[in-house]
């Protein structure tokens, strides 16, 4: 079990990883959908990539948090993990120039991670957390259920 000494050292292993926050940049495959969004808010941007990403992908029943093939590669193969779907969803989204960051957690029955001492073992989920001027939303685009909704696990 690994454990990154604080919440900091998390985030930014974290965000350091070719896995995880490495992903968040490779966005690159959307710039064709991106440009053919009629809506230019923020909000209705993000209604139609989480469409466009949910309706794309299929969910193969594999949770977790890391992906080696979010953006293009996970794209091309149209399948993929929860990690594989939602790190592609904010990828997009800061592709198209929306505030979007991965928010990582632990579905229920895995345990509780520790108040002060992270371990990587203690999360098992990654969803999507967007934000706009007046406020943000949760989405899971591997779930079927509108954007804004998160499934019961």
């Amino acid at each position: 079990e690994f454990v990154a000494g604080s919440y900091d050292k998390f985030n930014y292993e974290l965000l350091e990883r070719p896995n995880f926050g490495i992903r968040l940049k490779r966005g690159g495959f959307a710039k064709d959908f991106i440009s053919t969004i009629s809506d230019n808010s923020e909000l209705g941007k993000a209604k139609a990539l989480y469409s466009w990403i949910q309706q794309h992908f299929t969910w193969d029943g594999y949770i977790g948090f890391s992906s080696s093939e979010a953006g293009r590669e996970a794209y091309n193969k149209a399948e993929g993990s929860v990690a594989d779907i939602n790190l592609s969803f904010i990828a997009a989204c800061r592709e198209a120039g929306i505030k979007a960051n991965p928010v990582v957690l632990n579905t229920r029955g895995n345990g509780i991670p520790h108040p002060l001492f992270p371990s990587f073992d203690r999360f098992n989920y990654v969803i999507a957390y967007i934000e706009f001027d007046n406020g943000f939303i949760l989405a899971d685009p591997s779930a079927d259920l509108p954007l804004g909704e998160l499934p019961l696990k």
